[in-house]
């Protein structure tokens, strides 16, 4: 009866379980001779839809019969870093003149677009 309230629960409030990566179950009997994966993290479709690249995978068996579980969200890759300044800097008097004598201290050489680039990385 209590299973029951609990599958209602996750059904009334669209929970979904979300996929085990790694192994395929999370408690194990002595020796292996029974297994289950009754260990997980329920969400619903918001949280998976702000946190995509979230999962959640098992660690190593140690004195327990259960895997503990860790979630992992992993930072989304959002290409290249912008160029970020503090405004402060750019009220100093001598900024211009640091910023410019730094540009023109670098020599590299090669084709002009390269040159550009291996500028903007420093």
């Amino acid at each position: 009866m209590d299973v029951e309230i609990f599958y209602s629960f996750i059904r009334g409030t669209s929970l979904i379980n979300m996929p085990l990566h790694g192994r395929s179950f999370t408690w194990y009997k002595p020796y292996g001779s029974c297994k289950s994966r009754i260990d997980g993290i329920l969400v619903n479709n918001d949280w998976l839809w702000r946190w995509s690249n979230s999962s959640y995978r098992e660690l190593k068996l140690s004195l327990s019969d259960h895997c503990s579980i860790i979630l992992e969200i992993k930072p989304k890759d959002w290409g290249p870093k912008s160029f970020r300044c503090l405004n402060a800097w750019l009220c100093h008097p001598n900024f211009r003149d640091f910023v410019k004598d730094k540009w023109c201290s670098y020599s590299i050489d090669g084709w002009g677009s390269f040159v550009i680039k291996e500028n903007l990385k420093k």
